[in-house]
C-alpha cells in the first residue's frame, strides 16, 4: 500500500457552497467495491453492488499504516489511542478508472481518505448537466458530511484513473467523534476551511474576468497537484479544456481561446488533457491585470 505523502492538506466534500447543484439518486458505499462489471453505465462502475437496504457492499480489507505514516489533518492533536483507534477501525478500498465512489444525493455512507490517484467531484446543475466542482488527491479527505446526523453526499465522486483510499463507515466514524472528540473538531475545522474556499470561488465568478477565473484556477491545480517537469509544472492528473470550462463558469470556446493564446505566449503548454504550466509569473500577471 502506498503510504501518503506528509504536508498535504486535507479537504472535503460537503454541502451548501457557492456553485454546488441539486441532489441525485441513493445510497453510499459504507463497505468496499467491486470490480467494474460488464453492464455498468458507461460514465465507470458503481463502487460496489447493493444491498436491501440500499448501502453498497462488496469486498474489503483492513487498512496497515502505521500512525507514523498517517499524514492527514484528521489526526492533528489526537492522542496515541486516538491515532491508532482510527487507523484500526479504517477500512481499506480501490477504484477503477472512472468507477463511482458515490452519487450526489445518496445518504453519507462514509468519510473517506485519499491513499493514491485521484476522484473528480461533480454536481448535477439546474438544466442537468454535470458540472466539475473540484478534484480530490493523495492526503484529501472526502465526505466529511458522513459525521454529521441526516447528511448526504453533496457531490458525486468518480475515480479519474486508479484509486486507493481509507474509508471509515458513517456508524464508526461517530463512534470514533465520540471517544475523540478532536478528531470531530478537525473534521469541522476541515468543512469550515471548505466553505470559505467555496464563497471564494462565487466571488470570483461574480467579480472576476474570465481569464482572471482561468488562470488562477490554473494556479490553484499547479499548488495542488503540480509536479515539476522540464520547463514547467505539469497538473499531474487528467484535465480536459470542458472540465477547466466548468470549474471556472464558462464555455469550452472561451476557455480554447485562452489556452491557445497563452500557449502562444509561453505560459503553458496545452495537450490532450494534460497542462503544463511554463509561467507562473505570466498567469499571476493575468490574475492581477483586473
Amino acid at each position: 500500500m502506498q503510504h501518503l505523502e506528509p504536508g498535504r492538506r486535507d479537504a472535503l466534500c460537503l454541502a451548501g457552497a457557492g456553485e454546488e447543484g441539486a441532489p441525485r439518486e441513493g445510497a453510499g458505499a459504507g463497505q468496499g467495491c467491486r470490480p467494474a462489471q460488464p453492464g455498468d453505465d458507461r460514465e465507470g462502475a458503481e463502487a460496489g453492488g447493493r444491498t436491501p437496504g440500499g448501502v453498497r457492499q462488496a469486498s474489503h480489507e483492513a487498512a496497515r499504516l502505521s500512525p507514523k505514516d498517517f499524514a492527514s489533518n484528521l489526526l492533528q492533536g489526537v492522542s496515541e489511542e486516538g491515532r491508532a483507534a482510527a487507523l484500526k477501525r479504517a477500512v481499506s478500498r480501490r477504484l477503477d478508472r472512472k468507477q463511482v465512489l458515490f452519487r450526489e444525493g445518496e445518504t453519507a455512507a462514509a468519510m473517506y481518505l485519499l491513499e493514491a490517484g485521484r476522484l473528480k467531484l461533480t454536481q448535477l446543475a439546474a438544466d442537468g448537466q454535470e458540472v466539475l466542482v473540484r478534484f480530490v488527491g493523495p492526503g484529501d479527505l472526502c465526505a466529511g458530511v458522513a459525521a454529521l446526523e441526516g447528511s448526504a453526499y453533496p457531490v458525486t465522486a468518480r475515480a479519474v484513473e486508479p484509486t486507493s483510499l481509507l474509508l471509515w463507515p458513517r456508524d464508526v466514524l461517530r463512534e470514533l467523534c465520540q471517544r475523540h472528540p478532536q478528531i470531530q473538531t478537525n473534521i469541522l475545522r476541515a468543512i469550515t476551511g471548505h466553505l470559505q474556499d467555496s464563497m471564494t470561488r462565487a466571488r470570483e465568478l461574480a467579480t472576476e474576468r474570465v481569464a482572471s477565473r482561468v488562470a488562477r484556477t490554473l494556479l490553484r491545480l499547479a499548488q495542488q497537484s503540480g509536479r515539476p517537469v522540464d520547463g514547467g509544472i505539469l497538473v499531474d492528473h487528467p484535465l480536459s479544456r470542458q472540465e477547466l470550462a466548468e470549474m471556472t463558469g464558462t464555455t469550452l470556446y472561451t476557455v480554447s481561446r485562452l489556452l491557445s493564446a497563452w500557449e502562444d505566449a509561453g505560459l503553458v503548454e496545452a495537450g490532450r488533457e494534460r497542462v503544463t504550466i511554463r509561467s507562473v509569473e505570466g498567469l499571476e500577471a493575468v490574475v492581477e491585470d483586473e
